[in-house]
């Protein structure tokens, strides 16, 4: 029924975009259990019904949410790499973009962080996730392929080129690390002697 009046209706993008921006608000503060659809469609200022225009159930609502949230995090971090640069200067330019995003973009970190430890992200398709990473997943193949960075298993060259970065922010919020520029400097440092061959 609802797919029916989704193909009578015109897509109004502020809405939808009102409806992620909630739904990220209110996982981040109550969890996934707590942020029902009622509550997500208040926070939006929109009727429940209007929110079953876009979204089939709340499942659906958070799956697309976190693919937007990756989609918008990855062409933060992307955006401006040289790809003829050395794989070690992408490397650093993706660092330091991811690093600025994630402090421009809190919310967007948390919901992501959240999902991925959710039975919730078994629903999502990972070779969309990639596509959005593909320059990122290049730049390492390169690297591998002229001996410049570790030959292991991609993930693991996510994990300890980016992770230990969240760790950090998180630290520097309880006031157990400075995110001084020396200190970030050390700790890209820290990711490049972590992949690099």
């Amino acid at each position: 029924m609802f797919s029916y009046f989704r193909s009578m209706r015109t897509r109004d993008e502020q809405k939808v975009e009102n409806i992620y921006n909630a739904a990220i608000t209110l996982v981040n503060r109550d969890g996934f259990e707590s942020a029902s659809m009622s509550k997500i469609a208040k926070a939006a200022n929109v009727s429940p019904a209007t929110i079953y225009i876009y979204f089939d159930n709340k499942k659906d609502l958070l799956v697309k949410t976190y693919l937007k949230v990756k989609k918008e995090i990855a062409s933060n971090v992307l955006t401006g790499i040289d790809v003829n640069q050395s794989v070690e200067k992408a490397f650093r330019s993706i660092w330091f973009n991811y690093y600025n995003s994630i402090t421009a973009k809190t919310d967007y970190f948390n919901f992501a962080e959240q999902f991925a430890n959710s039975p919730i992200i078994n629903s999502v398709n990972n070779k969309e996730i990639d596509a959005y990473y593909e320059l990122l997943i290049s730049l390492f193949a390169r690297g591998q392929q002229e001996g410049i960075i570790k030959n292991v298993h991609r993930e693991i060259l996510f994990t300890y080129g980016f992770f230990p970065m969240f760790t950090l922010l998180k630290m520097s919020k309880i006031e157990k690390f400075d995110l001084s520029d020396k200190n970030i400097d050390d700790a890209f440092q820290a990711a490049w002697d972590a992949i690099r061959a």
